[in-house]
């Protein structure tokens, strides 16, 4: 769909109170009931990376050991059957997610590199090289794959595992992440708040908004009425919702409960799935023959137009972006 004329659109005036679309992390020590908060939201798909809802119910669970695993589960669910099937997405764990990304981007991060010796140097994690270009592979990936499922329409909670740490200067104890905070500040830029859970064994059990509670990084895009509610997810929906509409009325602006975000798919494509493959596709084709170059322009051509470049071609022409895809494999006889 074409922007039009900018000077027709008219100022916004309205703030939602809906979940829909935002990313939010759920942080706590072992036990502190992130895996049963989550488990309340609205119809959650879990996608584990770990083994940690044994004894969850009213879930559905998807297996992703791997980050290519992980990036299936979020293709399908960014699709029309997906949205339709399930509201929030919970990533248990994203600190094991960032530890399987950044060993899955370890080959790439060591590209280049030379020990003393001069001999290639194959890092083990991705985040151990030079100058952070590691940490932004690991970073570009993970903020792809959170982007799809949060325009989507999704509700996205992504589960943190902290620990008591000891500050070796001061001597002072605090709670940090289990990993490298660099690796974990990633995700932290990235959500619209930070939720801090605490409580053990079925006790005492909080759910923090603001660095009072003992964690530092808590906190986010929106200022609570309440810094510290029990563990409960309708108790915490009512909240935040509270301190948005609190937040509007500072700003003089219309509080809406907007309806669920539909996803711009066509019913017959799948949008992502198909931006993924074209790529693949490509460099098998060159693959064949490098003087493939002329042809695969031609038929890219005949669908878009000349000097149009299929890999640019947006979510509302996905029917063009699917008969190129069609016609290449056709020609180059790709899958028979």
């Amino acid at each position: 769909m074409a922007i039009g004329n900018i000077f027709n659109i008219p100022v916004k005036t309205e703030i939602s109170t809906s979940l829909q679309g935002l990313s939010i992390a759920v942080a706590g020590e072992s036990k502190a009931g992130k895996s049963t908060f989550c488990s309340q939201a609205s119809r959650p798909a879990f996608l584990q990376t770990e083994l940690g809802t044994r004894n969850l119910t009213g879930i559905t669970p998807l297996e992703t050991p791997t980050f290519n695993d992980f990036k299936s589960a979020v293709n399908q669910l960014c699709t029309p059957k997906g949205r339709e099937a399930f509201d929030t997405v919970v990533i248990d764990s994203m600190t094991n997610l960032l530890l399987i990304v950044d060993r899955a981007y370890a080959a790439k991060a060591s590209e280049g590199l030379k020990d003393d010796s001069g001999h290639p140097l194959v890092l083990e994690s991705a985040s151990d090289a030079p100058f952070g270009k590691g940490t932004k592979l690991v970073k570009n990936a993970i903020a792809t794959q959170l982007q799809k499922l949060t325009n989507a329409g999704f509700l996205v909670l992504t589960i943190l595992h902290l620990e008591e740490k000891t500050d070796f200067d001061s001597g002072k104890k605090y709670i940090g992440p289990t990993i490298s905070p660099g690796l974990n500040n990633l995700i932290e830029r990235f959500v619209d708040q930070t939720i801090y859970l605490t409580g053990k064994a079925g006790k005492n059990h909080n759910l923090h908004f603001t660095p009072a509670g003992g964690y530092a990084n808590a906190g986010g895009r929106f200022t609570m009425l309440k810094d510290t509610i029990p563990t409960d997810f309708a108790t915490f929906e009512k909240v935040f919702k509270e301190g948005i509409v609190a937040g509007a009325d500072k700003k003089a602006a219309t509080v809406v409960e907007e309806e669920r975000i539909s996803v711009l798919e066509s019913p017959e494509y799948d949008y992502i799935a198909l931006k993924e493959e074209l790529p693949i596709l490509l460099q098998q084709i060159m693959d064949l023959d490098q003087n493939n170059g002329a042809k695969i322009q031609a038929i890219v051509a005949s669908e878009i137009g000349s000097g149009q470049k299929a890999t640019e071609i947006k979510i509302e022409h996905v029917e063009n972006l699917y008969n190129i895809i069609a016609s290449l494999k056709r020609e180059f006889k790709i899958g028979e």
